[in-house]
């Protein structure tokens, strides 16, 4: 998706904020483009800008808001951030090096050489050390399966679940 496709999308005017949005620089435990971690959700949906969905994800207790832009703002118990999961057609980058739509295996290799504690699983790793995830579900079949999304994470995210 590109500018003009905004466009279209958004004849209001906001095009140039939700493109500007899909391209988000992961700040690693602070948080990613304009969310930082420990906003409210009006602060977050502000920061943000354009419509929202707010659901929970199966037996959750606490809310999600979509985006359509690819964008997930997850919040807990207090309703405030404490991660962002990025999908297309946002372009989330980590040190510069976009991260989505890129092969798994290349992914994991850079991030290893980063963190040395890498966390795998069958479905893509954890970097504790920068608090991002990336999920490739058909890694196990195909070690060059794209990187279909990333979830960026505050500090004792995993403790909370």
């Amino acid at each position: 998706m590109d500018i003009q496709d905004l466009k279209a999308l958004f004849p209001d005017g906001r095009y140039n904020d939700v493109y500007l949005n899909m391209h988000l620089i992961i700040k690693p435990y602070q948080g990613v483009g304009p969310i930082t971690f420990g906003m409210t959700m009006d602060e977050a949906r502000a920061a943000l800008g354009g419509s929202h969905k707010q659901f929970k994800r199966g037996l959750a207790k606490t809310f999600t808001d979509s985006f359509g832009f690819g964008v997930f703002v997850l919040y807990g118990l207090e309703n405030t951030c404490v991660g962002v999961e990025m999908g297309k057609p946002s372009c989330p980058t980590l040190f510069d090096k976009r991260i989505l739509n890129r092969p798994y295996c290349e992914m994991e290799d850079w991030l290893k050489s980063k963190d040395a504690d890498l966390v795998s699983s069958s479905t893509g790793c954890k970097s504790f050390e920068f608090g991002i995830s990336i999920y490739a579900p058909q890694k196990k079949d195909n070690l060059n399966a794209q990187v279909e999304a990333v979830l960026v994470f505050q500090k004792g995210y995993y403790d909370q679940k």
